[in-house]
């Protein structure tokens, strides 16, 4: 999810991993994460709309045409996909066919692994949107059921709840935290979890502060996330991609060092690949950004190679279970 308000771009990929050999893309390995799927295509958003393509490239499909398109989400068993248009959720189906409009103002769904229930913040991310409460959407009664009080009612969510991600096991949900900004530094979010009925929410306990794009790995023992951290000689972000648990205390792994640049990030269903999007221009003013586009690695930070590129606005990505896998 892109965040449209001033928000320092703050990066690290965490997810704590036991570290093993590459292995090829179409084969899932116990080295790394444990398989919940086959890998599918990737979906991600480029120039506000949304395209899928394989995880080699090719094929690549456009399934939005009205350039306000963001935040794609699969479904669990791949064959339908959540967004978020005009500030609101849809729904469709995998090859862009059925869409339909859910009746929520909001941004960043997430499903819950029966596919019965999602997830989202009510941030729309239009112009003039402030702050945000978790939600929770049920198709049968087509109801939906806060889980985070509103913005500013509660010293836990100071400027509410952003970016959610639902464990693939079901019991709990990664979301931003946006907290406000002191004489020091600006405002910045905050990795946190919740219990899906709004229990025991409490910050991630990684010793560095500020994230954002929190995302599960597939076995639900990891998080990754983008994180930065502020020049102490001025105003300047460094964006970091590393790993880190859920349950650890310990700062997260950073895989890669450096001005980094990304802005979205998914993990595969297979377990041992991750995917980022690079956006044109860089949000952080290095020449050492990647190249815009979209961009594979291991969770071990090996085997890094582009898939697609362009002078483009590369931002949110999800990655699809291949249907009946």
């Amino acid at each position: 999810m892109k965040l449209r308000r001033t928000v320092a771009p703050v990066f690290v990929l965490a997810a704590a991993l036991v570290l093993g050999a590459v292995t090829p893309l179409t084969v899932s390995s116990p080295a790394f994460a444990a398989s919940s799927g086959k890998n599918g295509r990737i979906a991600y958003e480029r120039d506000g709309d949304i395209y899928t393509v394989r995880p080699d490239g090719t094929r690549v499909r456009r399934v939005t045409f009205n350039k306000d398109s963001h935040d794609p989400a699969w479904g669990p068993g791949g064959y339908r996909m959540l967004y978020r248009r005009n500030g609101h959720i849809w729904i469709m189906g995998a090859a862009g066919r059925h869409k339909a409009p859910l009746g929520l103002a909001g941004s960043a769904p997430s499903w819950a692994p029966t596919a019965r229930r999602f997830v989202y913040s009510t941030y729309t991310g239009q112009p003039g949107s402030t702050g945000g409460r978790l939600m929770i959407y049920t198709f049968a009664t087509k109801k939906s059921v806060p889980i985070t009080p509103p913005p500013g009612t509660d010293p836990q969510f100071p400027l509410g709840a952003v970016q959610p991600a639902w464990s693939p096991h079901g019991n709990e949900i990664v979301f931003g935290n946006w907290q406000p900004g002191t004489s020091d530094s600006p405002e910045q979010i905050d990795i946190w979890l919740i219990r899906p009925d709004g229990s025991d929410a409490r910050p991630l306990p990684t010793i560095e502060r500020g994230g954002t794009e929190p995302t599960w790995s597939p076995d639900a023992s990891r998080i990754a996330f983008l994180l930065t951290a502020i020049s102490r000689g001025g105003p300047s972000w460094s964006v970091f991609l590393g790993i880190a648990r859920p349950d650890s205390p310990q700062r997260p792994q950073r895989l890669r060092d450096g001005a980094y640049g990304a802005d979205s990030v998914a993990w595969a269903p297979g377990g041992h690949w991750i995917v980022t999007t690079h956006p044109y221009p860089c949000p952080v003013d290095s020449s050492a950004c990647e190249a815009p586009g979209l961009w594979l690695l291991h969770p071990d930070g090996s085997g890094v190679h582009r898939i697609l590129g362009g002078r483009s606005n590369w931002v949110g990505v999800d990655w699809q279970r291949v249907p009946g896998s």
